[in-house]
């Protein structure tokens, strides 16, 4: 069961520095504090640091937003929430940072060509493996020991497309265990064809969720470390995540399963990824107020209801976007009102999560297929494989071939394989041994087709008029 508070806001600002417009200078913190208290949420997180690179508290290191003025907005709004017995997470903004991409353009990433240009993100990108890492890394421990904040929600942990090849990468990249030198590779856009480049940016991304985790916990050992996640399937490779590789180093796995973004079904569909990603941890999904996001509208409060409830009865943290006007106002009917009445509704059920989760399907979410085959042909398998299960009533979650063991496969009287087309040789014998042992696999698509496979012992027992077939072993 999920330990982890139930209900959380994000208060969600990215705000440039436009003194005539007079941004980020109406920020009232009584009211808002106060504005938190009355939703019932039980924690909060707020911007220590935004995409733009403004900091939100009086820093040594960073940028203070001019807006401010002379408040401490991270420090006041702590103060409040703490005294209300709330939990404060400050937000990070890690590859996107503005005032840090003008001051040092020879610290953002480059693309074969040699160029630093690029339109494929609303903010330039800065390479983690810049001197910029240890701007980064002195500015969170100056927060996590200047500040009372309860933990960290890392974010844009990024790269992009056919990055990076800059000269700190190439000489990472030849330190590594891969073999070849960055120059050596495939050119921009074709990068997902080479395996080696691709883990190598993977690498890198863990390497770095391992620093935070552990500078953060030294500094303070109580933090909470949560690292925003692109590893589930409708994520590109660019973002540089693996789906449980990115996620070792948290203390809450989360995801965004914003409706506008991926459909009505993203909070329930998000609720059982995440929950097979975390294991025993807690997850979160965050969930948008916005009809589309950051449009300043507002759902029909029975959406919002709907959306939070499907979080709640999957077992996760309803974290609800929500985001301030230019200037530091806010919607406050939306917390006095409407997340009130849910937030207190999920609280009276609190009671109803508690006890076993049940298990009979698991759909195997194979990382390495990921990295292979087209994009849009991974999600359409993987989620049509989910909606088939799930509209037939059948308990289904998702395994991983990242961390799969024989003994976790056991739980489940089946798996499916969705179009799997690369496995390990260690994955194969993982799942022979589970058939042999009784478990039934299910093999769609190619999967139970593949002379790789069948190399390994498997037996292709038929195919059926709807093109699913099931490969048992001897």
């Amino acid at each position: 069961m999920n330990t982890e508070q139930k209900t959380r806001i994000f208060f969600d600002m990215h705000l440039p520095e436009w003194n005539e417009k007079q941004v980020a200078t109406r920020f009232d913190v009584d009211l808002l504090a106060r504005a938190l208290v009355e939703s019932s949420a039980e924690s909060v997180i707020l911007y220590a640091k935004c995409q733009y690179g403004n900091a939100y508290y009086d820093t040594h290191v960073g940028h203070k937003h001019e807006g401010l003025g002379s408040l401490d907005f991270l420090r006041e709004m702590t103060k409040r929430l703490h005294a209300a017995g709330k939990e404060v997470i400050a937000y990070y903004s890690v590859a996107w940072d503005e005032i840090q991409a003008e001051a040092h353009p020879e610290w953002l990433t480059v693309d074969y060509s040699g160029s630093r240009e690029s339109e494929e993100f609303r903010w330039k990108t800065l390479c983690i493996n810049s001197p910029y890492r240890s701007y980064v890394l002195d500015q969170v421990q100056e927060i996590a020991r200047e500040t009372e904040v309860d933990g960290f929600w890392i974010d844009m942990t990024i790269i992009g497309s056919g990055r990076c090849y800059c000269e700190y990468c190439q000489k990472k990249y030849k330190e590594s265990p891969y073999a070849a030198t960055i120059k050596d590779l495939l050119p921009r856009g074709l990068e997902r064809k080479d395996n080696d480049f691709l883990n190598f940016r993977f690498d890198y991304i863990e390497e770095l969720y391992k620093e935070l985790y552990r500078l953060l916990r030294t500094t303070r050992s109580n933090l909470k470390i949560i690292n925003n996640y692109w590893g589930y399937p409708y994520s590109p490779l660019t973002m540089g995540s693996r789906a449980i590789g990115a996620q070792k180093e948290a203390d809450v796995v989360t995801g965004e399963a914003y409706t506008d973004w991926t459909g009505l079904e993203s909070p329930e569909f998000f609720s059982r990824f995440l929950r097979g990603v975390a294991k025993q941890r807690p997850f979160e999904a965050l969930i948008g107020r916005f009809v589309n996001t950051w449009d300043f509208t507002r759902k029909p409060f029975d959406q919002l209801f709907f959306e939070c409830m499907t979080v709640f009865s999957h077992g996760g943290t309803i974290t609800l976007d929500d985001e301030p006007y230019f200037d530091g106002s806010f919607d406050t009917a939306l917390y006095t009102c409407d997340l009130r009445t849910i937030f207190q509704t999920i609280q009276k059920f609190g009671h109803t999560r508690e006890g076993e989760h049940q298990r009979y399907a698991a759909i195997y979410h194979s990382q390495e297929t990921k990295i292979h085959e087209d994009q849009s042909n991974f999600i359409k398998d993987i989620v049509g494989s989910y909606k088939l299960l799930r509209d037939a009533h059948i308990p289904v979650d998702f395994l991983f071939d990242e961390d799969a063991t024989g003994e976790h496969m056991q739980s489940y009287k089946v798996i499916v394989l969705p179009h799997v087309s690369h496995l390990s040789k260690t994955a194969i014998d993982t799942l022979i041994h589970y058939g042999k042992s009784g478990g039934l696999i299910v093999c769609c698509g190619e999967t139970a087709l593949s002379p790789a496979l069948m190399e390994y012992g498997l037996q292709n027992s038929g195919r059926s008029e709807f093109s699913l077939s099931y490969i048992l072993s001897d």
